[in-house]
């Protein structure tokens, strides 16, 4: 809606800002796509799941967490590789333009559609109604509180693959795990890279 409003089907800006924070939250989770080389995540794969999410989120998110196991020793890469959609996650600018999106959400609760809406507090006052009354805002608002909670399920994995470990990376770890998005957001802007071959590069 913050992008193409004029296609977009007209909604309360309000409920718009909140599915435009939900749905870049579930794209920051496409910053662990490398997990898959080391975990299963059943027929559908990782990337599968968090392409789902985009569109039911934790219907999808949930159940991935759920059915992720380790791969047996014949299951691994004899050498490691990184695909095109493992390289752009792992480039800093990934982050860097996801900590802009929940910017533009919170313009879009303030000035989103204008002749639509009154002031800030409001639209405040409206969104805070509709996760009380409205089923899909109320499931909006879940989603991102099940996000908050779980978002550091794959951060320890992470940390460990890229040898982030010890005394060093500790506060790093333990503010990337409490603080919502923006964690994730300065864990991805401030982990080490991949230990990856080069010459094994799949693009």
């Amino acid at each position: 809606p913050s992008i193409a409003p004029q296609v977009a089907p007209v909604q309360d800006p309000a409920l718009e800002a909140l599915f435009n924070f939900l749905i870049s939250w579930a794209i920051l989770f496409f910053g662990f796509v490398s997990d898959e080389t080391e975990n299963a995540y059943g027929p559908v794969g990782m990337v599968g799941f968090l392409a789902g999410s985009l569109f039911l989120t934790n219907v999808f998110y949930l159940p991935m967490l759920a059915i992720r196991r380790p791969r047996s020793e014949t299951e691994l890469p004899a050498v490691p590789t990184q695909s095109a959609l493992q390289a752009a996650v792992e480039s800093r600018v990934f982050p860097a333009v996801l900590a802009t999106l929940p910017v533009i959400s919170l313009f879009w609760l303030a000035c989103g559609r204008p002749d639509a809406a009154g002031g800030f507090a409001e639209r405040c006052g409206t969104l805070a109604q509709l996760v009380q009354s409205d089923r899909l805002a109320f499931s909006f608002a879940a989603d991102c509180l099940i996000f908050a909670v779980f978002q550091g399920a794959l951060l320890s994995a992470d940390a460990a693959r890229r040898g982030a470990s010890g005394d060093k990376w500790r506060s790093t770890l333990q503010l990337s795990q409490c603080l919502p998005y923006y964690g994730l957001v300065w864990w991805m802007l401030r982990r080490p890279k991949l230990p990856v071959d080069d010459e094994a590069r799949d693009w």
